[in-house]
């Protein structure tokens, strides 16, 4: 019993291992989804959402992006965090969110001599309406207002 009990939990280690990396983002900031490979420069990268179909997020080849299979929602608002893929890195920046980029975001690579694409990640982007906490344009969150009652509570303890 025992060992079918470690078993189940070795299975469930290696099942979560391969699970998709939960990602928060804001409304009206950037995201960046980090993705490395081990390759130096990679022929290609490609990054799709899985419910676009046939459409890019963003496809990176010859240099530069391949603008022509990318979905409408993505152009001019993605980019490679590094286009020379310094160290293999193929990071995404996704500009602007909104509430529309949520969705199941894979990473792949294509390596000089191969033909298909390597699955490097999986990203779940959650883009929230609500803005971070501390983000100053949601409403007064610098801390004035607190500021001002604790100097008028101050004032009146010291008075009476």
């Amino acid at each position: 019993m025992v060992c079918l009990m470690i078993m189940l939990f070795c299975s469930a280690l290696r099942i979560s291992s391969v699970s998709a990396e939960n990602i928060t983002g804001f409304s009206g900031h950037n995201v960046t989804l980090n993705c490395t490979t081990t390759e130096n420069k990679p022929v290609a990268v490609e990054w799709r959402r899985t419910d676009l179909g046939d459409k890019f997020v963003l496809l990176y080849k010859d240099d530069q992006i391949d603008s022509s299979i990318q979905h409408p929602g993505y152009k001019n608002r993605v980019d490679l965090v590094d286009r020379r893929m310094k160290y293999g890195d193929v990071s995404l920046v996704l500009m602007n969110a909104t509430t529309n980029d949520n969705g199941t975001y894979e990473c792949r690579v294509r390596n000089q001599g191969s033909r298909h694409p390597k699955l490097i990640r999986t990203f779940n982007l959650d883009v929230s309406s609500h803005p971070p906490p501390g983000d100053k344009n949601s409403g007064n969150q610098d801390g004035s207002v607190g500021l001002i009652v604790g100097l008028i509570v101050s004032l009146l303890v010291f008075l009476f």
